[in-house]
């Protein structure tokens, strides 16, 4: 290929030829005119690609330019986002059956229940009452599990009928147990407030100390 290019006498650029095995012969100027109609034409394409109804929807020429910015790789909660699709694939594809090992968590949920139960009896002892206001002689428990939780055997009561209705595979006790979750927060409510009434403000700093309700460290 050998392009030609002649300047004549007044300074000016005659069309130059671009000879193809001395057969074509192609203005630069016509050349260049084709080029510049390609990426005319290219550009309109794109345009209309990214004017698309559902690309304009899902801003998806934006998306994807955001999601190629490798400075802003790993500040954006990528992670959570990898976690969230293994998540999702694991939902329609579990790599193994969860069975035996609901049931362990199921039984040492009951025991602990039994425990708390228990330990809550023997800690108010003659000072029991199956009523929401505290007997005449009363006194306020705040020692041993009464550092952590305010109400250990209605936090046992829950963790117990859980427990029952779950190894048991209850979708009738699970319903239950809801429904005694709701009654003993009615019942605590009065029962604070009757506590309240009769300790002031050695209840309120208790209450301030041991902020969990029924489980330790959760609720």
């Amino acid at each position: 290929m050998v392009a030609q290019r002649h300047v004549s006498s007044s300074g000016e650029a005659e069309t130059a030829k671009v000879s193809v095995d001395d057969t074509v012969v192609v203005p630069v100027e016509a050349a260049a005119a084709v080029t510049i109609s390609d990426s005319a034409a290219a550009a309109t394409e794109a345009a209309e690609v990214s004017s698309h109804p559902l690309t304009d929807m899902f801003g998806a020429q934006e998306l994807l330019t955001e999601l190629q910015d490798q400075d802003q790789f790993g500040k954006r909660g990528e992670a959570w986002t990898f976690a969230q699709v293994a998540a999702i694939v694991l939902v329609l594809l579990p790599p193994f059956q969860l069975v035996g090992l609901v049931d362990i968590l199921a039984t040492l949920l009951i025991t602990s229940g039994v425990v708390f139960m228990l330990y809550g009896i023997m800690s108010l002892g003659r000072f029991i009452s199956p009523l929401a206001a505290p007997r005449k002689s009363h006194e306020l428990i705040t020692t041993g599990m009464y550092n952590y939780v305010r109400h250990p055997m209605y936090g046992g009561l829950l963790m117990a009928a859980f427990g029952l209705a779950v190894i048991t595979r209850s979708e009738t006790r699970l319903a239950m147990a809801a429904l005694l979750w709701v009654v003993l927060e009615k019942k605590v409510t009065i029962e604070e407030r009757m506590l309240l009434e009769r300790y002031g403000q050695v209840y309120q700093d208790f209450k301030a100390k041991v902020t969990k309700k029924f489980f330790p460290f959760v609720y």
